[in-house]
């Protein structure tokens, strides 16, 4: 009962955290987000050209054009800020600490997917080659909670209790034990 207790609010903040997140992303951060992630990966992908445009990150290269659809990505992005915002074990100064740094982390693992992605566009469909697949569905689904898991986990888990000091009974001197019989 207590582990409801203490789940279902943490579940609904989270979710609550989730949709204002999401909505402050997708109209203001988002769009430059997807600005510099895109910047990024140009630089980093010699012979293709990376940009973004109508939440699309595209690459070109060698006359192949190929897209990622940027927000498909970035929901782990949000599902981590959520998830740290919610978990009130973590004092507020430290989430405001995790949050940038869980931001630069994730961001770099999408850089390396869309320079993977870029990569893979010489094959005939890039969306299906397994080094991008695994980096797609880290960096998106599986990263993000491996990030919070690393930040919170500590204030998670029972806190360990002091061992309780059992007090032996003095014995009773002159009285024997009885052997019992068979």
């Amino acid at each position: 009962m207590q582990l409801k207790n203490r789940l279902l609010p943490f579940f609904g903040k989270t979710i609550g955290f989730f949709i204002v997140i999401a909505v402050v992303w997708y109209y203001l951060i988002g769009p430059v987000y997807n600005d510099v992630l895109a910047a990024c990966a140009d630089f980093l992908t010699p012979g293709a050209e990376v940009f973004h445009h109508d939440n699309t990150i595209h690459v070109f290269k060698d006359s192949t054009s190929s897209g990622i659809y940027a927000f498909q990505l970035q929901y782990g992005l949000i599902l981590v800020m959520a998830l740290i915002a919610a978990t009130t074990a973590i004092s507020i100064k430290k989430r405001l600490i995790y949050i940038p740094i869980a931001l630069l982390s994730i961001f770099l693992v999408h850089v390396i997917s869309i320079v993977v992605f870029s990569w893979a566009t010489q094959y005939d469909s890039p969306g299906s080659h397994p080094l991008y697949i695994l980096f797609a569905v880290f960096g998106s689904s599986l990263f993000p909670i491996v990030v919070w898991g690393i930040f919170s986990f500590r204030y998670l888990l029972p806190k360990p209790q002091e061992p309780i000091e059992v007090k032996s009974q003095p014995r009773l001197k002159g009285k024997k034990r009885s052997k019992v019989k068979d």
